[in-house]
Formats: structure tokens, sequence, C-alpha cells
């Protein structure tokens, strides 16, 4: 009887360490499935609101939920990125980390600047890149030197508020093509997209000025990353930066970032010619620091 108690006893122990050592995953994917839902819900609330012919404006719960959103958001992206062996790395991770910094420029602009029109997007691509983690693990750097932890963060903040610059880039060609085509005046607008985005942007000029805030300050972080990068490789006696395609293509993006702010401050480039620049930064960063990791994980399957 007794040795029965004891293995009674012994496998509710284990049963109850199994269940110890799921939960915490369990609570992960729950914590998921909420900061996805909120998400979700609040890109189709707000893409269900501006069908109609008022100028939409998100007010209540709408202005709080997102918020409870990003905090989960943010709070997932470190728990993913940390790991016992060093900093887990891919472009699951620069898309989750490339919508949450996009979430929270876009919550910071939304109070001073009209731009509600962009939250089906900016949530609804918030909903779709932050499970991906789930399924794309990445690789695991030995980040052992703190300089090199900082180059690697700060290069990946640049791409993301690149790519933010480069989102505020498209919505003013759209805002301009409104302007010129005054599809508006029209009782019935042959495009009910169009005239959706037309009644609800926001004005061109405060746009352009955000679209340049964030370049700048977009170059400043590539710039200390770029310069981290010289440091550490240096220390490592790698006599700096290592030429490979993710140099090239950071170099080359750091490059069209400062044509476009020096055309910007001595020319008055503006318009067209801004976009232009814009979306060839966010590409050179695309192909330097995320492109080459969706081909390596997502189509050719390979994590190192």
């Amino acid at each position: 009887m007794r040795i029965a108690a004891r293995g009674t006893q012994a496998k509710a122990q284990n049963r109850a360490a199994t269940l110890g050592e799921m939960e915490p995953r369990h609570i992960i994917w729950i914590v998921y499935a909420l900061a996805c839902a909120c998400y979700a819900a609040l890109a189709l609330r707000a893409a269900s609101r501006m069908q109609g012919m008022e100028f939409y404006r998100p007010a209540g719960l709408e202005l709080r939920l997102p918020w409870v959103a990003l905090l989960a958001h943010v709070t997932l992206l470190g728990q993913d990125f940390h790991n016992v062996s060093g900093m887990r790395f891919g472009f699951a991770q620069a898309l989750t980390l490339f919508t949450a910094l996009g979430v929270l420029f876009f919550l910071l602009e939304e109070r001073y600047v009209r731009i509600h029109v962009m939250r089906p997007m900016v949530f609804g691509a918030a909903a779709v890149a932050l499970p991906l983690p789930l399924w794309f693990n990445g690789v695991v750097l030995p980040v052992g030197h703190p300089l090199l932890k900082a180059h690697l963060w700060l290069a990946m903040v640049a791409y993301a508020i690149v790519g933010i610059a480069a989102v505020h880039a498209v919505m003013m060609v759209v805002v301009d093509r409104g302007l010129h085509r005054k599809s508006l005046e029209r009782p019935h607008p042959v495009n009910p997209l169009r005239a959706v985005l037309q009644r609800n942007a926001p004005a061109l000029v405060p746009l352009e000025h955000l679209l340049f805030r964030m370049l700048f300050v977009g170059f400043v972080v590539l710039s200390i990353a770029l310069a981290l990068g010289v440091v550490v490789a240096e220390g490592a006696g790698m006599g700096g930066l290592r030429v490979d395609h993710k140099t090239v293509f950071s170099v080359l993006a750091w490059a069209t970032l400062l044509g476009l702010l020096l055309g910007r401050w001595l020319g008055g480039w503006r318009g067209r010619t801004a976009v232009r620049w814009t979306l060839w930064g966010f590409l050179m960063l695309s192909l330097a620091y995320v492109g080459s990791r969706f081909v390596a994980e997502a189509i050719l399957h390979r994590l190192g």
C-alpha cells in the first residue's frame, strides 16, 4: 500500500511539474491571442466607421485599448528577444519591432495630427506581424559585448523608424493625388476607398513635417548604429566593418538619407522627390536587415 501510495504521489508531483512547465507557454499564447484580437478589432472598427459620410474620430475605448495592446506587444517582444545564450534575431523579430514602434509613433502623432485614417493599416499590420515569431524563431546571436547588443538594437530601431517614414510617404502620395483630382466634389465617387481616404486624410503640410522629423531621427539612430559597429569590429581585431551585404546596404541607406536631408535643407526638396528618396532608403535597409533573413528563414528554411 505504501509503495502504491508513493507511486501515486510521485506521478502527481511529476504531473504538477509538467503543468508548471507548460503554464508559462500557455500564458504567452493567450497574451499573443488577446493582443492580436485587440489590434484586429481596432482595425476593423476603424474601417467600418470610416464607411460613413462623416469624418471619423476615435473616442472612448478606441483611444485606450491600443495602449493596452501595445503594452502586451512590447512585453512579448522583449520576451522573444531575450535568450540565455544571446539575442534572438530574425525577420519576424524585426517586423514585430517595426510594428511596435509604428503603433507607438502613430498613437503619439494621432494626438496632434489628423491621421486616424491610418488606423486600419497600422493596427492590421501589427495584428499580422505580432504572432510571426511563434512560427519563425530566427537565430540566437551570441552577444557578449554591450556595444554589440546596442548596435543590433539601434540598427533595428533605425529600420523601424525609416519604415514608418515610408508609410507616411505613401500617405503623402494619396493625399496629394486627392488634392489634385478633387474627387470629393463628385456626388458619387467612382472609387469608394479613395473617397474614404480623402475624406479622412490628414493635412499634407503637417504630414510632410512629420516625415522629415522621423527621417532625421532615423538617420541619427542609423549613424550611431554604424559607428558602434565600427567600434565593435575594431575591438574584435576585424579592422572595421565587415564588407558584406548588410554593411553595403546599410551604408547605401545612410547615404540616401543623408542626401535627402541635405536636399531638404539646401534645396527645399519636398513632394514626390522626398517620397522617392524615402522609399529608396527604406528599401536599402530592408535588404540589409529583413530581406536576407526572410529569404533564409521563410524561403530557404535556413536558420544559420
